[in-house]
């Protein structure tokens, strides 16, 4: 009579977890949908603190969910924030995270490019950004990003004056169209 006490209790127990993940689970999605929401996050600027709220929310349903597929999404988005409200660091993290613990995500490669762009246009760190996009030609040569990538390499630290000027050099007809 005991063991079978204990086996209902142990099951008990085993269905009440397994209701409570996923509670917690859809929990973590509403917060974060509800959020999203209440400040048109396709639209709106970020102040630091909108931004912070938005990260803690990602991170911690990938945190509470790590093997959810939504887990690298939602961690490529507290990247983008992170870069958004300048906080490189951030961003860094959760797109070495993505790239190393989820290599199976649709938009890994998408990751391992931004980590470039962060580097050279949020933390400007020219030398990393460097050695970012050639990580990136590296692993992904046949990716569409790649030429994107070869471009950044060759105008890496170049301002958008010397940009344009560099531009209008090497198509002439360029300069023509805008001088008209």
């Amino acid at each position: 009579m005991k063991i079978r006490n204990i086996v209902i209790a142990l099951a008990a127990g085993a269905m009440l977890f397994a209701c409570s993940s996923k509670h917690s689970r859809q929990a973590d999605l509403d917060n974060i949908t509800r959020y999203e929401d209440s400040i048109d996050i396709q639209n709106t600027i970020l102040s630091v603190e909108t931004g912070n709220r938005l990260i803690d929310l990602y991170t911690t349903f990938s945190t509470n969910h790590p093997d959810d597929s939504l887990a690298p999404m939602y961690l490529h988005r507290a990247a983008q924030v992170a870069a958004n409200i300048h906080r490189p660091d951030l961003a860094l993290q959760y797109l070495d995270t993505v790239t190393i613990k989820y290599p199976d995500y649709k938009d890994v490669a998408v990751c391992a490019f931004y980590k470039g762009f962060v580097l050279e246009n949020v933390a400007g760190d020219l030398e990393h950004a460097r050695m970012a996009y050639q990580e990136f030609i590296d692993k992904y040569p046949n990716d569409p990003l790649a030429d994107d990538a070869r471009i950044s390499m060759d105008n890496l630290g170049l301002s958008p004056e010397e940009l344009l000027e560099k531009i209008l050099s090497q198509n002439p007809d360029a300069e023509m169209a805008e001088n008209k």
